[in-house]
């Protein structure tokens, strides 16, 4: 199955599309269920060597939610991992997202400010205008690339998201902080669902949320160059 979701791999990395409804990686909630990090343990064993959270980790250089689809940078090796975790701290792996989002977006807007938790583990995240204790900066930009109506006059904007540095749910959180929620991610207060717009686009009813990293950019370990990678399998 792992074959099927890898766009390009070299001595140093890989390339995974991973689909929604899939977790990265283990937790608490999902230890019988088959994560990503679990396929690509039998795709490479010797990713177990990785880093020190590599049986956990499986040289993932990020995560993306289960509801959310797209690539993801895997490391061979522990200098390629250190190499482009670096370029996360620094803000220097640009991930752009679709996204639908509830309403109306006719114009690019952008935000920036703090993502918080109110406690380890919880499962949302907190946008805050001014920095917080244990806070992490954030910023979004949203472009519009259609707005959708249905027959029932419900109104959602298909859009493209550039967040840096892309920490846990900060599409989410953000957009709606902008008063667009994503259609169907009901923890960030969403009124409709993706069933509402089935007849103007096609899409995995299965979802919850139309959230997809479509396009990767970053430096190579062995040349110094950037890579980029696309994805429009949502």
């Amino acid at each position: 199955m792992i074959e099927n979701l890898i766009v390009y791999q070299d001595q140093d990395l890989l390339i995974i599309d991973k689909p929604s409804q899939m977790h990265s990686v283990k937790n608490r909630l999902n230890q019988k269920k088959n994560t990503l990090a679990d396929l690509l343990a039998r795709y490479l064993p010797e990713l177990a060597s990785v880093t020190s959270k590599a049986t956990l980790e499986c040289g993932l250089v990020q995560r993306l939610d289960f509801e959310t689809s797209g690539l993801l940078i895997v490391a061979k090796n522990s200098a390629s991992w250190q190499f482009l975790h670096k370029q996360i701290l620094a803000g220097k792996i640009k991930k752009s997202y679709i996204v639908l989002l509830e309403g109306e977006l006719n114009k690019s807007v952008s935000l920036h400010g703090w993502l918080s938790q109110r406690y380890r583990g919880s499962k949302k995240v907190e946008f805050n205008y001014e920095e917080v204790k244990r806070s992490q900066s954030a910023e979004i930009d949203l472009e519009c690339i259609r707005i959708i109506k249905n027959s029932a006059g419900k109104v959602a904007t298909l859009a493209k998201a550039y967040a840096s540095p892309a920490h846990r749910h900060q599409v989410r959180v953000m957009s709606t902080a902008l008063g667009h929620p994503l259609v169907g991610d009901k923890t960030y207060h969403a009124k409709l669902s993706l069933n509402d717009f089935k007849d103007q686009l096609e899409l995995n009813l299965e979802r919850g949320f139309l959230l997809h990293a479509f396009n990767l950019d970053f430096l190579q370990l062995k040349n110094n160059k950037r890579l980029s990678f696309s994805s429009l399998r949502v």
